[in-house]
């Protein structure tokens, strides 16, 4: 038998060419090469067997060529053609090989325009790679894993888009009972709302409080569920979610890699809103068979309230039907209970003292004159004269003033059957009550109508920029605090160290109109010259101000304070 280069019309007793291990160079065996001069005979031993018919199948298949390959198709040829070139690099006596380079062209470069948006659709034997991410394990306060996967680039590009194309409609489908998808806040509205039923009813002791927690719930929640609940409720995202759910996924643990085959994962735009989708319907029938007061979830963080045997009901309800989407109750973390005291009044306690000594540090660093009244009036909001240190004692139950605020239509929104009016803080109020529980004196009535004027508490919300002169040194803004909060700044009355005909109060008041003492009033006023100046040039009348030393002797025209 000849060794000789492939052709279509090789023809050889029992339909197999033989060939050596060490015939040769392996470019003698490739198709276009010609034929070797020598003539060797091929031996039995060493050998390997290649089957003719499988070669006329080969080379029967039309070899498409392409002038330059396409940009869509760039990356997967390079790809493949490294692949193919590498194996066949490692195994040059593989015959195997050879022929999966010589098919490349085939499978690679066959260009086509879809003609249908079916044809267009990327192959299906791509989306364990596209859905691939690695993994990311973060230790939980009980010591436990939590796995977050960070998918490609474009896998959380297109995700995020879909998000952003079916957030508001999903939003309002789960705005019921779900905050956890397309809620601003919506673990604060929760909480808020929460705080606020039991500060109602917390003497009605026939009621219970159920606190639901699932076991790794995104993980293994159920993906038949939550392709049928895509294709229901949004269908204009399921292509994608069933290319990234409809089968397994590699999740790459440093070199290694595991099949990723229930739930979705953590760190997917989409998986928030896919788990809702899922965990909804489950949440309607627990409202459906129970009567329950307050029902509301975060992601699969749920709080239940009502009576006792409802929400034991309920219960029944989760762990019976749970496991059948994936959602399999956490029991360490689960919790059945109606509290029995009211722990406020403590918290609320420590955070003010806690807030208190922090503001005494920095005006007087624990030092004599800031008692109860500094305190009330530092705590007071800017637009009441005070420095916007909001007691956690003003805001009843609420450690957070802005979230309060921010989330207070949904708070409504999950009390809407429960008769619960708003319960806001009245500073108004706490404004007209000074006076009758601090013996204020005329000063400090004058002081206190000034720090209620409009602009009056702006500087508190300017951010420090010293290139742009928007900042103080520590003795500047320790020295403003004490003014605003009346506190003496000197510890008796002296004559003032500039016009020594007048005397420098304890408070600082002269210092902040004396006509000879330089600093703030002469920033303030060549700022109004400059501004006055402009106006005039442009053609606009404009009048000065007054000057601030207002009290002025008459014999000799200058301040008396």
């Amino acid at each position: 038998m000849e060794l000789h280069a492939f052709s279509r019309g090789c023809h050889h007793d029992g339909g197999t060419v033989w060939f050596k291990w060490d015939a040769g160079d392996v470019e003698e065996f490739i198709v276009g090469i010609a034929k070797p001069h020598v003539k060797r005979e091929a031996v039995v031993a060493g050998r390997v067997g290649v089957d003719v018919a499988l070669l006329d199948r080969v080379f029967a298949l039309p070899i498409t060529t392409v002038k330059s390959i396409p940009h869509s198709c760039r990356m997967a040829f390079s790809q493949a053609l490294g692949a193919a070139l590498g194996n066949v690099a490692a195994m040059p006596e593989s015959v195997e090989e050879w022929v999966k380079l010589l098919l490349l062209p085939r499978c690679t470069l066959r260009v086509f325009r879809p003609s249908t948006r079916q044809e267009a659709w990327c192959p299906s034997v791509l989306a364990e790679f596209v859905a691939s991410a690695p993994l990311t394990p973060l230790l939980k306060l009980d010591n436990g894993i939590r796995p977050i996967s960070v998918g490609a680039i474009w896998r959380r590009l297109v995700s995020k888009v879909a998000m952003r194309g079916v957030g508001k409609e999903i939003a309002k489908y789960l705005c019921d009972f779900q905050f956890g998808v397309g809620v601003p806040s919506g673990a604060e509205v929760v909480l808020h709302s929460a705080n606020r039923f039991l500060n109602q009813f917390h003497s009605d002791v026939s009621s219970a409080m159920l606190t639901v927690d699932f076991f790794n719930a995104f993980n293994l929640v159920d993906r038949t569920s939550l392709l049928h609940e895509v294709r229901s409720r949004c269908p204009s995202i399921s292509l994608w979610v069933d290319f990234l759910y409809g089968q397994s996924a590699r999740l790459y643990v440093g070199d290694a890699y595991i099949r990723s085959t229930t739930g979705v994962q953590q760190g997917e735009p989409l998986g928030p809103l896919l788990f809702a989708l899922v965990l909804h319907p489950f949440v309607h029938r627990i409202r459906d068979r129970c009567k329950l007061l307050f029902h509301a979830w975060y992601l699969d963080d749920g709080t239940i309230i009502g009576d006792t045997k409802e929400v034991a009901n309920a219960l029944d309800i989760i762990r019976a039907e749970g496991p059948r989407l994936g959602l399999e109750l956490n029991v360490k973390k689960t919790e059945l209970f109606w509290p029995t005291c009211n722990g406020e009044k403590e918290a609320v306690s420590i955070f003010d003292n806690d807030l208190r000594g922090a503001i005494e540090d920095i005006v007087v660093c624990r030092g004599p004159f800031f008692g109860d009244f500094q305190w009330r009036l530092a705590s007071l909001p800017t637009r009441f004269g005070g420095l916007g240190l909001c007691s956690a004692r003003d805001v009843s139950t609420y450690a957070f003033v802005a979230s309060r605020a921010q989330s207070w239509s949904l708070q409504d929104h999950i009390l809407r059957g429960c008769s619960i009016d708003g319960l806001d803080t009245d500073y108004g109020g706490i404004v007209q009550s000074l006076e009758s529980k601090f013996d204020l004196s005329s000063h400090q009535k004058a002081v206190f109508e000034c720090l209620r004027a409009p602009r009056a508490q702006d500087f508190l919300t300017v951010i420090p920029i010293e290139g742009l002169g928007q900042h103080m040194l520590g003795l500047e803004y320790r020295a403003i605090l004490k003014y605003r909060l009346m506190i003496p700044m000197f510890p008796i009355d002296e004559p003032c160290p500039v016009f020594r005909k007048v005397c420098l109060d304890s408070f600082g008041d002269h210092a902040v109109h004396c006509k000879e003492l330089p600093g703030f009033k002469y920033r303030h006023d060549l700022v109004r010259d400059v501004q006055c100046d402009i106006l005039k040039w442009a053609g606009i009348s404009a009048k000065k101000e007054a000057p601030v030393n207002f009290l002025t002797d008459p014999l000799e025209g200058r301040s008396t304070l």
